[in-house]
């Protein structure tokens, strides 16, 4: 089996393989279709999800009246089962901030997510320490995922003019963090 680069798709030829797996095979290329039309995922992305090899997290979880910190460090901690050195680690923070955010978030909120697993993000966007864990968020979605103000307001349940202002303040810090 080949991955088709230009198209994102996998191909393979006839006699590779049996109709079972041209048929896996073609609902494995309309998932990855729909991953890239639809959530706007890179090639790469969809080769983590499939490989697992970074922790994605649902965008929803950040909508749920906890401070961003607070539920990065509850799904991390809870959903993924990341002790609080490896998430301190993951999202490049002292490790006793992502202890005392998951405390103040188990207070708020002492059961565990419900989420329909929508549009996820992947740990790695949380990595800049100079930036806040929301402003991480609405810069990588609106650099990656290319999601107008509007868009991510309603994902987050927050108002189009408070996303705004994170994200120009995030560019900010972005670009001063690299003169």
């Amino acid at each position: 089996m080949q991955k088709d680069r230009k198209r994102g798709k996998f191909s393979a030829s006839d006699s590779d393989f049996g109709s079972e797996e041209k048929f896996i095979l073609n609902v494995v290329n309309e998932m990855v279709g729909r991953l890239r039309q639809k959530y706007n995922y890179s090639n790469q992305e969809v080769l983590n999800l499939i490989q697992e090899e970074e922790l994605m997290v649902p965008v929803e979880v950040f909508s749920s009246g906890l401070a961003p910190a607070e539920a990065l460090a509850k799904f991390l901690k809870e959903e993924c089962d990341v002790n609080f050195h490896e998430i301190s680690i993951l999202i490049n923070r002292n490790e006793k901030s992502v202890w005392q955010n998951y405390q103040r978030a188990i207070k708020k909120m002492p059961s565990r997510f419900a989420f329909e697993s929508s549009l996820k993000v992947p740990v790695s966007a949380f990595k800049n320490n100079k930036l806040s864990v929301f402003e991480s968020l609405v810069h990588y979605l609106k650099e990656q995922k290319q999601m107008k103000n509007v868009r991510i307001a309603k994902l987050l349940g927050k108002n189009p003019a408070n996303v705004w202002s994170v994200y120009n303040r995030a560019i900010k810090k972005v670009k001063r963090g690299f003169k």
